[in-house]
């Protein structure tokens, strides 16, 4: 079967990056042979602890299929982003000389950081010819591109994420996973539908009243997965302050939320401070704080008094502000001081 066949409907992160999506069982392990046959380049695969053993080992069979000869990557969470970039430059460089290559297609699999981590590299490291994002987590199925900007580790220069040419969702296998797995990314899948979508929030309630909601999410996954990245493409760069305000919740220390908590936190944080403004209807903010509990995702912070006041006026000083969210499906145009959220955390 040719590379085209293959081929979900395409969308586009900017008018410069055409890509496709595809998603469906298997849908990562088909690309990935179809791929192997069609373009001359040396496949590596990059995978974090996201990636189960079974799923990196399909996918290198799939290349090995398509008539290549992949190379793996395996990745840990124990460096810094830059040191990880870092490493991942010297070893890419490495592995072309062994192979006699000079260029090459990277595909990224695994959680969010895997996804993030292949975009800044293949931004950066011009033998990448394709960059391909394969998902194996649900938090990195609804979040899978990273946005913003990244300064080159011992220098001055700003370099972005590169889009991908091909997003690969098995919802399939992400279906099968144990709910602990799926509750990472709950807490986005909520976000984006409370932000942008009012009928994925809906479906999302239709989920917490069963009497297994995790189950019902899970059996609904393909759908559920396929609205979150619509939401997330259409918007990428709408939800930065969300995620600066989870990003110093999820820090270590006393209080620290379970993952996908911060989020969680802050996203109910939120929704009180636009009830509050009256921004958003007081019954939709309840709604989002009840779904959010529904899943078992904590809606208040644990975090210290002291603490959350200090980083957030850290994060007013350097001009940081969010952005308050609407009725549910919308995001208003109020914005508000870091700090005003205290009272709502």
């Amino acid at each position: 079967m040719e590379k085209d066949e293959l081929l979900g409907r395409t969308w586009t992160l900017d008018e410069s990056s055409p890509a496709f999506f595809r998603a469906g069982e298997a849908a990562d392990e088909r690309y990935a042979r179809a791929v192997a046959r069609s373009a001359p380049l040396l496949p590596v695969l990059l995978a974090d602890d996201g990636a189960p053993d079974v799923k990196v080992n399909k996918l290198l069979r799939a290349f090995k299929e398509g008539g290549k000869d992949p190379v793996l990557l395996r990745i840990g969470r124990d460096m810094e982003f830059d040191m990880r970039a870092a490493h991942l430059w010297r070893t890419l460089r490495q592995v072309l000389s062994d192979r006699g290559e000079d260029a090459l297609l990277l595909m990224a699999a695994g959680s969010a950081d895997a996804l993030h981590l292949g975009g800044f590299v293949a931004a950066t490291f011009t033998p990448v010819l394709e960059l391909d994002l394969a998902p194996t987590t649900l938090d990195g199925a609804v979040q899978p591109l990273a946005s913003g900007a990244y300064v080159l580790p011992g220098t001055h220069d700003v370099e972005g994420f590169r889009p991908a040419e091909a997003l690969l969702i098995d919802t399939a296998g992400l279906s099968r996973l144990p709910a602990e797995a799926l509750l990472p990314g709950v807490s986005r899948t909520v976000l984006l539908g409370a932000f942008y979508d009012r009928a994925l929030f809906e479906r999302l309630e239709r989920f917490a009243q069963a009497h297994n909601p995790m189950m019902a999410f899970a059996d609904d996954m393909h759908a559920v997965v396929c609205a979150c990245v619509d939401a997330f493409l259409a918007h990428a760069q709408s939800e930065e302050g969300a995620a600066g305000l989870s990003s110093f919740l999820a820090a270590p220390g006393p209080g620290m939320p379970p993952p996908g908590g911060d989020l969680a936190i802050a996203l109910a944080a939120m929704y009180r401070a636009a009830a509050a403004g009256g921004v958003a209807p007081a019954g939709e903010a309840l709604r989002v704080c009840q779904l959010l509990e529904r899943f078992q995702m904590p809606i208040v912070s644990e975090r210290p008094r002291s603490f959350l006041s200090a980083r957030l006026a850290e994060l007013d000083q350097i001009g940081e502000s969010v952005t308050l969210p609407g009725p549910i499906g919308s995001v208003s145009q109020r914005t508000c001081a870091f700090s005003a959220l205290l009272q709502h955390l």
